[in-house]
């Protein structure tokens, strides 16, 4: 329906776009399921300075009294710790403070949705609480839930408004700084384990060599890690803006490479390799 809209592959620990190209990005009902140390400095990545990340997600708006009461037929397995407006104020508290977004802007927007028992119980059915139940007991809460909304009058007989709300957070990527770049430098130098000798040595080899996807004769691998042996050899004061915008895109890859470690021994892979094109030696 949006064939002007570009789909990817990807996932919030490793986004297939450029650095610093996007103004937003947006998470439905998902942000409470990323790695946020990772996620973090990856969406932070992808973002231009001052662009936006926005969590929103879809709960039920219980302080109206019968959808209270369906909370307590239901159960935490039905309606769970996000799903009211409450329980999601406390659950996301800290959530954009551990992604380093800053304090967050939160708002809360009231809109319905047109059900029946029948169409609630088969929604409430899908829920992941739910369908991990055994069936004894999946029978029992969808009993309980349709049984609590038969004798209530607001849901008893045909259509009925079931009351919700959409909970948005917001922060902000900041904009470049001075504190920024101190971060940087000590991001950088937890990234990076290879000395600039041990890089420049491991650069000269076939390994090093065949690593990574290739631009023209060398990979994008290979050259990034020429580039972070300059920086190394330099004085903190003498590093460029250049160099320090390379140094976020190494901290990014090495956070996105190492969340996708193969099973076994990785002393002689390819993942390996390409880490250490990167500066970083996981077995070191």
């Amino acid at each position: 329906t949006l064939p002007g809209a570009r789909a990817r592959p990807g996932s919030a620990e490793a986004i297939p776009l450029p650095d610093a190209s996007v103004d937003a990005v947006l998470a439905g009902n998902a942000l409470h399921w990323f790695d946020l140390a990772v996620a973090g400095p990856e969406i932070a990545r992808v973002l231009a300075p001052g662009g936006i990340l926005a969590g929103l997600w879809n709960v039920v708006d219980d302080r109206v009294g019968w959808v209270a009461g369906l909370a307590r037929a239901g159960g935490s397995a039905v309606i769970g710790p996000r799903d009211t407006p409450t329980g999601w104020r406390a659950e996301t508290a800290e959530a954009l403070h551990t992604a380093r977004f800053g304090s967050p802007a939160r708002a809360e927007f009231p809109h319905g949705q047109r059900r029946t028992a029948d169409s609630l119980v088969a929604a409430l059915a899908t829920r992941a609480g739910v369908l991990v139940m055994p069936p004894r007991e999946r029978a029992d809460t969808l009993g309980r839930i349709r049984a609590f909304l038969a004798g209530e009058p607001e849901t008893a007989d045909g259509e009925f408004t079931l009351p919700m709300l959409t909970c948005v957070l917001r922060g902000h990527r900041g904009y470049p700084s001075r504190m920024d770049d101190e971060e940087t430098r000590r991001e950088f130098g937890d990234s990076v384990n290879m000395t600039a000798k041990q890089l420049d040595d491991w650069l000269k080899t076939d390994e090093s060599k065949a690593a990574g996807q290739h631009k023209d004769s060398e990979s994008i691998g290979h050259k990034s890690g020429r580039h972070i042996v300059e920086i190394l050899r330099k004085k903190k004061d003498d590093l460029s803006g250049d160099d320090l915008a390379h140094m976020r895109k190494v901290v990014g890859y090495v956070h996105r490479h190492l969340a996708q470690r193969p099973s076994g021994d990785v002393k002689d892979t390819t993942w390996r390799h390409s880490l250490m094109n990167w500066g970083h030696d996981p077995l070191g």
